[in-house]
């Protein structure tokens, strides 16, 4: 493989400003692909000596619009934009992980293919919704003089907010969709057969994903023994220095684990497969356009991914049953409502499905977006309607 010229633009995040060891490895495992790295501080840093030291150009910023945020003032840096043009490749990547468990080098010499014109380190197809995670990107020369990548930064990312879903969903799923839409061919390393969050472990250990990312250590994913799996494997198939991941548990999460321990664990892989809907994106659009407004039935996890995938005005409203008791909608129905009747979610009308029949008639077009094991209980009640697409 030809060396490529690449730029790396490395959003860092902080609260304290610390330039940990194992955010210190992965810029230094950047730097031996990149030969301009260009490092964002989002907020305080502690000791700029020491970045300036590692980077070839340092920005400092509020952290606003988040690493988004950063990509886009890097991009509109005239100094980064230089180092862009010169180079072949551009490269973005956060701090958000672990890793890598083997050399950047080898990531790319496996993804070197002249007809692929940017890729990822992990693809995630839910059948819902499909797109490269934005943790680990790279966009080969012809999208940067196109001018397609600041057309959707300057059009799409707001470098300001303080609305972290907002860049989310405007970032990581949009940029996916926007340049395949222009006509750009895409690939992964990975293919995510396992949740990299819910499922960490059979991401790494299955999927053979090269990076654990931090979010598993919050609350809402924290499980010891399934990181000992995981760190045990980590240990015993990578070169890589659990040390540093040990470290940061420690000073980040308060966890403290030894490497006795990791040797010794036992581990019991128990991950399950990302479960992915039988009704795909493009028959959900062609339900859409055949219909022109349809109706959501679910106001879970399901339900906003299709009304985020959809256009507001073709979401005539969302549907729940009469006695909001459904696992997946009525928690979240009755921690909104409190006691009260609402009459709208996420400002989009909202209908028991007896008012809905009641006031359009059983024509109404509906999507289920629901669970497979929760579409067998609303099942009878839309027995009537001609105009149902499931998506199991």
């Amino acid at each position: 493989m030809k060396k490529r010229k690449r730029t790396a633009i490395f959003p860092f995040y902080n609260k304290q400003g610390r330039l940990t060891n194992d955010v210190e490895f992965l810029i230094k495992s950047l730097k031996q692909i990149a030969d301009t790295l260009v490092v964002v501080s989002n907020g305080q840093l502690e000791d700029r000596s020491k970045m300036k030291q590692l980077a070839d150009i340092l920005i400092v910023r509020e952290n606003r619009g988040y690493d988004a945020g950063a990509y886009k003032e890097a991009l509109f840096n005239e100094e980064v934009s230089r180092m862009i043009d010169e180079a072949q490749e551009l490269v973005f990547c956060n701090d958000t992980f672990y890793g890598p468990f083997i050399p950047f080098q080898l990531i790319f010499e496996e993804m070197d293919d002249p007809e692929v014109d940017f890729w990822g380190l992990n693809l995630s197809d839910t059948g819902l919704s499909t797109f490269l995670q934005s943790y680990f990107l790279v966009f080969k020369k012809e999208i940067w003089k196109s001018g397609d990548l600041k057309k959707f930064f300057d059009e799409n990312i707001d470098e300001n907010t303080l609305d972290f879903n907002r860049v989310l969903m405007s970032f990581e799923q949009n940029i996916f969709s926007f340049l395949v839409d222009k006509g750009y061919h895409y690939n992964a390393f990975r293919v995510q057969r396992y949740h990299i969050f819910t499922d960490f472990e059979g991401s790494i250990c299955l999927d053979r994903l090269p990076i654990l990312k931090k979010k598993v250590l919050s609350k809402q994913y924290y499980d010891r023994e399934r990181l000992l799996d995981v760190l045990h494997y980590i240990d015993g198939q990578y070169n890589y220095d659990i040390r540093l991941i040990l470290e940061d548990l420690k000073e980040r999460n308060s966890i403290t684990l030894s490497r006795e321990e990791i040797k010794q664990h036992k581990v019991q892989i128990k991950a399950k497969e990302m479960i992915v809907t039988k009704t795909r994106k493009e028959d959900i659009v062609k339900f859409v356009q055949r219909h022109k407004r349809v109706y959501i039935y679910g106001i879970g996890g399901y339900g906003k991914a299709i009304k985020n995938m959809l256009k507001d005005e073709s979401v005539a409203g969302f549907i729940v049953s009469d006695d909001h008791l459904l696992p997946d909608e009525g928690r979240e129905l009755r921690c909104a409502l409190g006691d009260k009747q609402q009459e709208s979610f996420d400002k989009i009308p909202l209908y028991g499905i007896s008012e809905l029949k009641s006031q359009r008639g059983n024509l109404a077009p509906i999507i289920v977006a629901l669970s497979e094991k929760n579409k067998v209980q609303v099942q009878s009640k839309l027995k009537s309607f001609p105009n149902v697409l499931y998506l199991f």
